[in-house]
């Protein structure tokens, strides 16, 4: 096995799972950890890292519940600006309502085919 993180998404988890092979005489060597789960101190270490995995895994949780936070509360777009400013949306629409083809117009104003038609399309209320 590669890591002992592997084996499960809680240390619970893991425990168990080490527990419930060693009952059936099967060992693990975590390969990136160097622990081998046939001695007592292998098997508290692999609780260690699994303990050390779960903590990561909540502490990166809080972080993006923060930054979700912390977006909401100084009101910044959750989607990217527009490519284009109001004015060159415009400038689009009336050449693309001439008849110039899409292709063309995107390729003129730096965007792609699928920016221009999102341009095209009305305003979500």
């Amino acid at each position: 096995m590669t890591a002992i993180d592997r084996l499960g998404r809680s240390v619970a988890e893991v425990t168990r799972t080490i527990a419930e092979l060693g009952q059936r005489r099967i060992l693990l060597r975590a390969l990136r950890e160097g622990i081998d789960t046939a001695t007592p101190t292998g098997r508290a270490v692999a609780a260690i890292m699994a303990t050390l995995a779960e903590l990561a895994l909540e502490l990166g949780r809080e972080r993006r519940a923060a930054a979700r936070a912390l977006r909401r509360s100084r009101q910044l777009p959750v989607t990217k600006p527009p490519k284009l400013s109001a004015e060159r949306q415009d400038h689009l629409r009336q050449l693309a309502a001439t008849g110039e083809p899409v292709k063309e117009l995107a390729a003129a104003f730096g965007i792609g085919r699928a920016t221009a038609y999102r341009y095209f399309a009305p305003a979500p209320e």
